[in-house]
């Protein structure tokens, strides 16, 4: 009897404590609204480090609908629309990171960028990862383009791509974030492989397709049962709604993260967390990493003239036999490209470093062209300016 009364007592107090701590997190937030409107994306990040205040947790704005309390509604609704102002101060950030030029001012900018993204991450939940993913995506830019210029301290870029990591994107996180969002344990909490992650969403998937149009299986000729490849779980079935996806055709244009925010978009972050550009970092990191060997780019390759001579009579000898065979390179561009891949063979490896990690730094390095040429374009952009530039152009 005492120990059921403690335990009653103890729930009961706990609920208390949550129900009088919205109040307070309601006015914390209010007050990162207010931090943000007056200071930018700076003001917003000293006013939470100065309190020791964590990112408040952004749910979807399903599971504000369809999953949280009438309590727990109004913080939910609050921290979304925190989130909202910051992706509408992003949307302005975006096009500087493109305009300023390489100095303290754009090193600045992606050091807060960077600032807030693991202010972001670091409190699981579905728009905090949308967030840190956009934030990181536009502090590759400001990296990549500092990279690139060499008036600008590569030493200073160094510790700049080493942030350049991703943990929120791990199985085990994107797991907790998708049962937290449907309020039920719909993946195993030990899950930690994305074959399965992805299976396990796709049979949920079909399921609730499957209770939405019952012909579904005659229609896609497949026998009734269960399919080998499903991954079906305990409460999967008692959740189906959690499952249903946005058609592309129904999604905003172009899709940007702003425009996507209270669009279900759980699909992604089950099936490869992608809502960005996964490429253009190891890009940065690639730039960084050339320049750290080098000191500086290559120029493009120049023939010599014994190489234009051979090249010249191996063309006339293959002619003779039918055989046609290339002149040399001539494309300032491919040349270019070929005096990157050449300067990395070349590079002797120093005595001090061992022969793997040498091989290490030299992999780090290989993708430096891709890197350098869309900068030296203009066009390394993140992914929501590169969607708006496609949008434009079609």
């Amino acid at each position: 009897m005492k120990t059921a009364l403690l335990a009653f007592l103890s729930v009961s107090l706990l609920a208390l404590s949550a129900h009088a701590s919205r109040p307070k997190e309601l006015e914390r937030i209010a007050e990162m609204q207010e931090s943000l409107a007056k200071g930018g994306m700076a003001g917003l990040l000293a006013k939470a480090h100065g309190e020791g205040w964590p990112a408040p947790h952004m749910p979807s704005r399903w599971h504000v609908e369809n999953v949280a309390t009438a309590e727990q509604r109004p913080v939910d609704t609050a921290a979304r629309a925190l989130g909202a102002t910051l992706l509408a101060q992003l949307e302005q950030i975006a096009p500087r990171m493109q305009q300023l030029p390489a100095g303290d001012e754009l090193f600045a900018l992606t050091t807060h960028l960077l600032d807030l993204t693991d202010w972001c991450w670091k409190t699981e939940g579905y728009g905090n990862l949308l967030l840190a993913q956009r934030t990181i995506d536009l502090a590759t830019v400001g990296i990549a383009r500092l990279a690139y210029d060499l008036t600008f301290p590569i030493k200073k870029c160094v510790p700049l791509a080493a942030r350049l990591e991703q943990p929120w994107l791990s199985v085990a996180k994107r797991v907790r974030i998708l049962n937290k969002e449907a309020g039920a344990e719909l993946f195993p909490p030990d899950l930690n492989d994305q074959e399965t992650l992805t299976r396990m969403w796709g049979t949920g998937w079909f399921l609730h397709e499957e209770k939405r149009k019952p012909d579904l299986r005659k229609t896609l000729q497949l026998p009734e049962g269960r399919l080998p490849q499903m991954r079906e779980t305990s409460h999967m079935r008692n959740r189906l709604e959690f499952f249903e996806e946005i058609e592309s055709a129904f999604r905003p244009k172009p899709a940007t993260l702003l425009a996507m925010w209270d669009v279900k978009s759980h699909d992604s972050i089950a099936r490869d967390a992608g809502v960005y550009n996964h490429w253009n970092i190891p890009r940065a990191k690639a730039l960084v990493a050339y320049r750290q060997l080098f000191g500086t780019y290559p120029e493009q390759i120049v023939w010599t003239a014994e190489q234009i001579q051979a090249n010249e009579k191996s063309m006339a000898e293959h002619a003779k036999l039918g055989v046609r065979v290339s002149r040399l390179e001539s494309d300032p561009e491919v040349l270019r490209r070929m005096g990157f891949e050449q300067a990395l063979r070349n590079l002797p490896k120093p005595e001090n470093v061992s022969a793997t990690e040498w091989q290490d730094r030299l992999k780090a390095a290989g993708g430096a062209w891709e890197g350098y040429s869309l900068v030296q374009k203009g066009q390394f952009l993140d992914a929501d300016s590169l969607k708006v530039k496609l949008h434009r152009q079609h």
